[in-house]
C-alpha cells in the first residue's frame, strides 16, 4: 500500500527522506558533543541530565540497551 503512493510520486518521497535524514545530524552533533564522556548518554539523547531524569532511565535503556553496545 505505501509503496505505490511512493512510487508515484518519487519527488514527494525525496524531500521527506531528506529531512529527516539532515535533522538526525544536527541533533545528534550536540547531544555527542555535550556527553563526551558518557559513552551510554550518546545513545540517549534525552538523557543529558540523568540526575533530573532517573525515573525516565528506564525509558531509554529500552530504547537503547547498553548489551547491544
Amino acid at each position: 500500500m505505501l509503496p505505490h503512493p511512493v512510487l508515484s510520486a518519487p519527488v514527494l518521497s525525496t524531500p521527506v527522506l531528506v529531512v529527516p535524514v539532515l535533522a538526525i545530524p544536527v541533533l545528534v552533533a550536540p547531544e555527542l558533543a555535550m556527553p563526551k564522556l558518557p559513552a551510554p548518554e550518546l545513545n540517549r539523547p534525552m538523557l543529558l541530565v540523568p540526575e533530573l531524569n532517573r525515573p525516565m532511565l528506564p525509558v531509554p535503556v529500552l530504547r537503547a540497551p547498553k548489551p547491544i553496545w
